[in-house]
Formats: structure tokens, C-alpha cells, sequence
């Protein structure tokens, strides 16, 4: 978890808080756990928290409806939720209106807020799956990207990788998450 601020002179500052290994199930029960152990234990109330950014798993969505987290009054409708799928794309302006409680889960500033980037990556996976479905030239490609795919994690097995490079002379590059020209540069 990482804590982020403003000080006096508006310049942005970060701290990790802590990086934990979280065994067992990952309720969110115990998801809201961790977390309030994690805000006690940095004294953490809703005098110095604002909202907490996560993906877009679905644990996180129920984590934050459950404990009513995510809702900036107490009178939250059955009304509100029907309409919670058509108001997730709209852009919302929240007022930043600092509440005396001490409880670290008040509901009357704390909200969560999803990660842009996480966002960003799903909706162009998603636009990319779809397109590809609709266009034959698209699901010819896609079906080479399959088996080059099966090639490149067959170099990720050691045996796999030494047969690959005798054969070719050299290592194949291979396609990683972490970096984004990487399929780019794995099918040149």
C-alpha cells in the first residue's frame, strides 16, 4: 500500500506503507480488514485520507458497496445501485470536504477511485478482442499471434529454450507485460 500527498508547497509526495503477503482467501471482508488494520496502524483517519485507488477487480467494487465506502452521504438508494453501471463511465467532480470522525471507514469523504491506467488497459484488450472477432484479416493474425504465443511460452521452459536457440542460433525474443514495445520487437 502506498500513501500519496500534497505539502505545503503543492509538490507532490510518496511513501510505500507497506508490502505484505496476504495468505488465504481474498474476501473482501478481509480485504476491509487488512485495510483498517493498515490505516490504525499509520493512524490513518478520514481527516488525512480521501479515497483509495485500486483496479477494477470485482473484489474491490463489492468491497467498497459492501462498507458503503464509496458513497459520499449515508442515504445511498436501492435506486442509486440500477443506476451505478450507466454512472461508472461518467466523469464525477467530488468536493473535497474534510469530516471530524475518527473512523478510518467513514463513508462521508472516503471513496475509491480506479486506477486510470488498469481502466485504460481493459478498455484497449476489450476494443482489440472485438475488433479482432469482426474482421477476417484481424482473426487470421490473431490466430498467428496463438501459435506464436505457444512458441514463446515454450521459451520460458529451459529444455524447450535450449532446443530453440541450437536450432535458430540464437534466443527468440520474447513478448513481456512490463514492457510495451516488447511484442513489437518479439515478431520483428
Amino acid at each position: 500500500m502506498t500513501c500519496h500527498w500534497l505539502d505545503e508547497d503543492l509538490k507532490r509526495q510518496s511513501v510505500a506503507l507497506t508490502c505484505q503477503r496476504f495468505a488465504g482467501t481474498h474476501s473482501y471482508e478481509r480485504i476491509a480488514e487488512t485495510l483498517e488494520d493498515i490505516h490504525k496502524k499509520y493512524n490513518l483517519d478520514t481527516t488525512k485520507l480521501l479515497a483509495t485507488v485500486t483496479d477494477n477487480v470485482s473484489i474491490f467494487v463489492k468491497l467498497f458497496k459492501e462498507f458503503d465506502l464509496n458513497i459520499g452521504n449515508k442515504e445511498h438508494s436501492a435506486e442509486e445501485d440500477s443506476d451505478s453501471e450507466e454512472k461508472e463511465d461518467e466523469v464525477v467532480f467530488k468536493p473535497i470536504i474534510l469530516s471530524d470522525s475518527e473512523s478510518t471507514l467513514d463513508s462521508s469523504n472516503f471513496t475509491q477511485e480506479r486506477c486510470a491506467s488498469h481502466t485504460i488497459n481493459l478498455i484497449a484488450t476489450t476494443d482489440y478482442k472485438n475488433s479482432v472477432n469482426g474482421l477476417l484479416p484481424l482473426r487470421q493474425k490473431n490466430t498467428l499471434f496463438s501459435k506464436c504465443s505457444k512458441l514463446w511460452n515454450k521459451c520460458g521452459r529451459p529444455k524447450s529454450a535450449e532446443i530453440i536457440q541450437e536450432e535458430l542460433g540464437h534466443k527468440l525474443k520474447v513478448p513481456g507485460i512490463t514492457r510495451w514495445n516488447s511484442t513489437y520487437n518479439a515478431q520483428r
